[in-house]
């Protein structure tokens, strides 16, 4: 399954409520371009997708929104997809309109649903059983009208072109017993597919990742050289290593790697192994704030694992924020950085690179830090003002 365009309205952190994000390559694909692939002739797909910006912009949320179309798509419940991130609920000024486009064995769908609150009283911190469906469609695109200068368009236009194969409000009562408040249209029509979602959350220090343990000797030495060898045992419950300057080794359990080892190499040995399960299995992988802990050479060695083609065969797709811009002048391509510059009164604006920059060979860590898009750098008179408190005060 390959996500496309997604669009939330009502969600209260952005101006106007608004949340709108492409997957689709918009600019020009030229031959040999592995930071694409193929979703039809002449329509590509990102493979990396960037979101920069500062302090307290919604990078956070936007993770959250792509991870809870995701499990939507996967045909988790709401009750779930809202759960599983402690304070979600609270994101959303009900009712919610979201409009996902999506392709699956070759055909092109458009979810397009309703959520509401069934509770006047829901807890920005709980969701369970309070919050539904109102209502749902789901539309097919003609694989004929399916290209880049469709896609540009919004989500209106797009629907114009589709045609309506299911209503959840015009479901038989037959059909609807089987499908709760809770549970999306695309279960009854069994459009459900497994996207592949991977999470790595940087609050934990380690994660072990079950079917890569072969790995791990390979993925230490290249953060830490001082490391020869690690062995997995009991299922990713004890660990022995073995030191370059030691010949006995160490036997310890996961609580014990995280003294041995500093918090840079045990992030990187935890992003790897969910890069290698996501490539496999050519899903999706979300990073918040990937520059954390890590150095700089090896934030880009996990970048282009998703850019090149000998590593990422199966067309995999990592999603990452960050508050440094240099990340993002590793990335070629425009289309592939959205930016969230604040816009005033606490809002925030989702904006794609390219819609602003047109010029290639600007490099997009001075675009931001010079404020060319306004709101993407810290207020220099705020700025200022802590520089000025600093010094009178020690």
């Amino acid at each position: 399954m390959q996500l496309l365009k997604v669009s939330f309205d009502n969600i209260k952190m952005f101006k106007d409520g608004r949340f709108e994000l492409d997957f689709f390559a918009s600019d020009r694909v030229v031959s040999g371009d592995g930071s694409v692939h193929e979703i039809k002739k002449s329509l590509y797909a990102n493979n990396v997708l960037a979101l920069s910006g500062i302090n307290a912009s919604g990078k956070t949320i936007s993770l959250s929104l792509l991870r809870f179309v995701l499990n939507i798509l996967e045909g988790k419940s709401l009750d779930f997809a809202i759960e599983e991130k402690e304070g979600f609920a609270g994101i959303f000024d009900w009712p919610v309109h979201m409009n996902v486009l999506f392709c699956g064995n070759g055909l092109f769908y458009i979810l397009s649903s309703t959520l509401e609150a069934a509770s006047s009283d829901i807890s920005p911190f709980s969701s369970e059983g309070r919050i539904n469906f109102a209502d749902e469609i789901i539309y097919h695109l003609p694989k004929s009208a399916v290209n880049k200068a469709l896609l540009k368009k919004d989500f209106c236009e797009i629907i114009s072109a589709a045609s309506a194969i299911a209503i959840r409000s015009e479901l038989p009562e037959s059909e609807k017993r089987f499908l709760s408040g809770g549970q999306s249209l695309i279960l009854s029509l069994g459009l459900t597919e497994r996207p592949g979602l991977a999470l790595f959350n940087s609050d934990y220090p380690f994660a072990y990742v079950e079917g890569v343990s072969s790995a791990l000797g390979i993925v230490l030495r290249a953060f830490d050289p001082g490391i020869e060898d690690v062995e997995v045992f009991d299922e990713g419950r004890a660990y022995r290593l073995t030191f370059a300057n030691s010949k006995d080794p160490i036997i310890t359990n996961a609580d014990g790697l995280e003294k041995i080892l500093s918090s840079g190499t045990l992030k990187g040995l935890g992003v790897v192994q969910f890069a290698l399960v996501t490539l496999k299995m050519g899903g999706y992988l979300l990073l918040d704030e990937i520059e954390n802990h890590l150095n700089h050479r090896l934030v880009k060695l996990i970048i282009d694992l998703f850019l090149s083609v000998d590593t990422n065969p199966h067309g995999a797709t990592l999603i990452f924020t960050t508050h440094y811009s240099e990340v993002l002048d590793h990335l070629h391509r425009k289309d592939c950085v959205y930016l969230l510059p604040r816009v005033g009164k606490g809002k925030t604006e989702l904006v794609k690179y390219s819609s602003r920059v047109k010029r290639i060979e600007n490099k997009k860590s001075e675009v931001v830090t010079s404020n060319f898009v306004k709101g993407t750098a810290p207020s220099y008179r705020e700025m200022s003002v802590l520089e000025e408190f600093v010094r009178q005060n020690v």
